[in-house]
């Protein structure tokens, strides 16, 4: 549902159109016309909210391991940041009023922090908060949870300016024995010190950190992201944890078939399927 951007009723009828895909699924029993006969639209939702957040987490853990296996994931290169969803109900109380901004207002919502593998730009971790939460005190969690989950050699680790702490670099380098690729405003910090050809480089060295802005631009608009229609954390971990799903499972699906060009393309993946 996720990787073709259906709901509920929409996946329920294709399904019933669809008889392969219903027999590759367990649907075996026909009726009088002699098709399959599947689930319907308030039956799959049921279950699917019977069904709790943390098998999908448990489903997503795994991929992130079919992945290291199959060599799309490493952890040896990984950038953490964070992005604002804006929350659907105006009421919800769980969600939060983000921070302003010189380029943008407060906006009520949440926040997903995320840790990627640079490798292919995949995620391996992440959480919701409400939109006013930092972004430097979620930094540890989603190192220790991959260290913890994946067993990482973890060699490099980017951040933007947020993470640009004592207690992150302390962690990063003492604990994980990596080199702390964390950004910092040098032109306001060290104007006396820095010069032009510094600037350059230092843009240079932090460059491949942006690769994590790309990725929450790609997964707002091609996996739907940002278009949900629900209220509370849980249902927001869980929306976000099927989204990052469906973006393992695309590169699942290329690595498997040998199409290592086509990890990051869910619409060249099911095109080519």
């Amino acid at each position: 549902m996720r990787v073709w951007r259906k709901g509920y009723e929409s996946f329920s009828g294709w399904l019933g159109r669809n008889s392969t895909l219903a027999a590759n699924l367990g649907y075996t029993v026909t009726n009088e016309q002699g098709q399959l006969q599947t689930i319907s639209s308030s039956q799959l939702s049921r279950r699917a909210r019977q069904l709790g957040f943390w098998p999908f987490m448990f489903f997503f853990i795994a991929l992130v391991w079919q992945l290291i296996r199959l060599g799309a994931i490493t952890g040896r290169d990984l950038i953490m940041d964070a992005s604002i969803l804006k929350a659907w109900y105006h009421h919800d109380r769980e969600a939060g009023w983000s921070y302003p901004t010189p380029w943008r207002g407060s906006i009520f919502g949440y926040k997903i922090h995320t840790l990627l593998c640079r490798q292919e730009v995949l995620p391996v971790f992440f959480w919701i908060t409400p939109a006013n939460a930092a972004d430097g005190p979620w930094a540890i969690p989603l190192l220790a949870a991959a260290l913890v989950l994946y067993g990482f050699q973890i060699q490099i680790v980017r951040a933007d300016a947020a993470y640009f702490t004592k207690k992150i670099l302390h962690f990063i380098y003492h604990h994980l024995h990596a080199n702390p690729f964390v950004d910092y405003n040098v032109r306001r910090n060290n104007k006396q010190i820095v010069t032009l050809e510094f600037i350059v480089a230092w843009e240079g060295l932090m460059g491949p950190r942006n690769d994590i802005e790309r990725h929450f631009a790609w997964a707002k608009r091609y996996f739907g992201l940002k278009y949900f229609q629900i209220e509370g954390w849980l249902n927001m971990m869980t929306y976000a944890c099927c989204t990052y799903i469906a973006i393992l499972a695309v590169a699942v699906a290329a690595y498997r078939c040998q199409r290592l060009e086509l990890a990051r393309s869910r619409t060249q993946v099911l095109a080519w399927a």
